[in-house]
């Protein structure tokens, strides 16, 4: 109702009114399907490809199938076929998805010629047109490749604790001066620690303390840390 409102004000054009609807269309026969998937209509329109959809659909009789399934496949026919070729993909939801989905659709209702076997109006469906602006699909990207899948330990980039991974030469330079101001300080704990990372873990919390000595974590980690000392 807001954007009724704005395109009867002129604020709203009425190409982007005409794609809102279409989605909001297409968004309710969705939600109708979800209840009947026997229900009439399609939410996508291939155009000049129809024909090759029909083609590559073999044996498969579209008028037989529950209209949601037959959507679905419409639309991975987009994206596998047009957007993109991937013969793998599309034989995949032939063979195996397709199948599927009409297996969950169940039989068709007694009732498909009723009055509520079609939607109240005839849905606006998505043209498949790369001339007409706006239209262009992301789908006919590449897709992003994946980033590569975090690798933590203990004390690994963690908030409030000591990191213990190698240091860069500049982090080493940084270091080693904390250790020639403070070394009366440091060589009777390091004196117990033969360990490279935990001694880069002692080293940067001194770091973390002479940085920022109000900060109650941070003092909270030093203090531990020499207490710990202390004990051993």
């Amino acid at each position: 109702m807001r954007q009724k409102r704005r395109f009867e004000t002129g604020s709203v054009s009425a190409e982007e009114w005409n794609r809102a609807e279409a989605r909001r269309a297409a968004n309710r026969l969705g939600d109708q399907w979800k209840k009947n998937p026997w229900l009439p209509g399609s939410t996508i329109d291939l155009g000049e490809h129809e024909y090759a959809f029909r083609d590559a659909l073999g044996d498969l009789d579209a008028a037989t199938l529950p209209p949601a399934a037959v959507d679905w496949l419409r639309w991975r026919y987009r994206r596998t076929q047009i957007d993109r070729q991937d013969g793998a993909a599309w034989h995949k939801a032939l063979a195996q998805d397709m199948p599927r989905r009409v297996a969950d659709a169940g039989p068709r209702p007694s009732d498909a010629g009723g009055r509520d076997s079609k939607p109240d109006t005839k849905p606006r469906t998505w043209h498949v047109d790369a001339s007409e602006r706006g239209s262009a699909s992301k789908r006919t990207l590449p897709d992003k490749p994946k980033a590569p899948k975090a690798r933590r330990g203990k004390g690994f980039g963690r908030a409030g604790r000591p990191r213990t991974q190698p240091a860069s030469e500049d982090e080493l330079a940084v270091l080693a001066q904390v250790y020639r101001e403070n070394a009366g300080l440091l060589e009777p704990i390091m004196a117990g620690i033969t360990d490279q990372a935990k001694q880069l873990a002692v080293l940067r919390t001194l770091r973390d303390y002479l940085a920022r000595p109000t900060d109650a974590e941070v003092c909270k980690r030093w203090l531990a840390l020499v207490a710990a000392r202390a004990q051993i």
